[in-house]
């Protein structure tokens, strides 16, 4: 028997729907921070939302270029070993 007539006989033994010989695929492992973040989503639906709107508090701005361009000139360069006195 060749080796693709093979592959496709316990494919379809494995998978194939209505196959009394069907094996189950057995259970994958998950961690207990997993299980925590499933399950508080699952309690808490708002939170998704209401992560979005923390992280637009924060991070989603526009940027001012002109303004980035102005503070990026007005360093002053740093000395090549901070800790050694002059």
């Amino acid at each position: 028997m060749p080796l693709w007539a093979v592959v496709k006989f316990w494919v379809g033994v494995k998978w194939k729907k209505g196959n009394e010989r069907r094996q189950e695929m057995p259970q994958l492992y998950e961690s207990e921070h997993t299980k925590f973040m499933r399950e508080l989503f699952e309690k808490n639906p708002r939170l998704p939302q209401a992560q979005k709107e923390a992280r637009a508090i924060w991070w989603d701005k526009k940027l001012d270029l002109d303004e980035r361009k102005r503070f990026k000139e007005a360093g002053v360069p740093q000395k090549a070993y901070v800790y050694f006195g002059k």
